[in-house]
């Protein structure tokens, strides 16, 4: 084999090696994103939720028995749902620098 086609061999295998290199880091690039999406999806069906229960009345929490307190499993029992609620809302791990509001402005929104 001549050195000329060693060398065209080279540079197309370099160029396949770097093509696919740019296309392992966009795919991880989205994934990244995707993973984000979820996380912000998540915060945010968790603060509808907080909001949802803060804005019931009482007689509608005592119409809901003790579900929401039995399905309480991290400890967060203050007696008040609300309370509840927020105390879970801002230990889960979205609700860090990352999330789309801080857990000032979640409890400025809750005033």
């Amino acid at each position: 084999m001549s050195n000329r086609v060693k060398r065209k061999r080279l540079q197309v295998e370099t160029r396949a090696e770097q093509a696919d290199q740019r296309r392992t880091k966009r795919a991880a690039a989205e994934w990244e994103e995707a993973e984000k999406a979820v996380k912000d999806a998540e915060y945010a069906e968790n603060l509808a939720n907080a909001i949802r229960i803060s804005l019931l009345q009482p007689d509608d929490l005592e119409d809901a028995g003790d579900a929401d307190l039995e399905d309480n499993k991290d400890g967060y029992e203050t007696g008040n749902r609300t309370e509840d609620c927020y105390l879970w809302l801002t230990s889960q791990d979205h609700a860090s620098q990352d999330a789309p509001f801080s857990a000032t402005e979640s409890s400025a929104m809750r005033s």
